[in-house]
């Protein structure tokens, strides 16, 4: 459980550091206002668009790989967001990190559900959910942190390395779970 909260809260940290340097975009790439406004779109769009892709490949691939997997690539999204040198370039970099974070999350939902049966399972969710608002609250000061201190691509860079040893982690301490050999259709709710 510890392990899918912290991947989550990295993945809220992510979101929340790109709201938080609008005024090191618009000073480094030369953002307008409306180009900013097209950061949370642009990820917001192409993550629901993947996210129903992404359940179906979490219920016929082993959920773990997709965990770790998610993580390696939002790791070279981020860092691909700090090496930007324009709009056009962050803005496909964070097209790029809504397509890696809809891998995890279907996949992490359904681990957690297939972990924990009906007396537990509401709490476990409850519990991961509950690391999106710590990576909202994290992510928020330290963008704006490192923006003001440092540096936003150097910020972006460490939130980079901080993924890919934290994919090595999972790599060797999420449970294996197994890939379904033949999906069972869900109840509607």
């Amino acid at each position: 459980m510890l392990l899918l909260w912290i991947a989550l809260g990295l993945n809220y940290v992510d979101r929340q550091m790109a709201y938080s340097i609008f005024p090191a975009l618009k000073a480094d790439l030369r953002f307008t206002d409306a180009q900013l406004g097209l950061i949370g779109s642009v990820f917001a769009w192409v993550y629901s668009i993947c996210m129903p892709i992404a359940g179906r490949l979490s219920d016929i691939l082993r959920r773990d790989r997709m965990i770790v997997a998610s993580m390696v690539l939002w790791s070279a999204a981020i860092l691909g967001c700090s090496f930007s040198q324009s709009v056009l370039q962050f803005l496909i970099w964070r097209a790029v990190m809504g397509v890696t974070e809809a891998l995890y999350y279907p996949a992490a939902v359904g681990m957690l559900a297939e972990a924990h049966s009906g007396g537990t399972r509401s709490k476990a969710l409850g519990m991961h959910q509950s690391a999106q608002l710590a990576g909202i609250v994290a992510g928020g000061w330290y963008g704006g942190w490192m923006a003001d201190h440092v540096s936003w691509r150097i910020g972006f860079g460490a939130a980079a390395i901080a993924g890919v040893v934290y994919s090595a982690i999972l790599s060797r301490q999420l449970p294996a779970s197994q890939s379904q050999k033949a999906p069972q259709a869900g109840n509607p709710i």
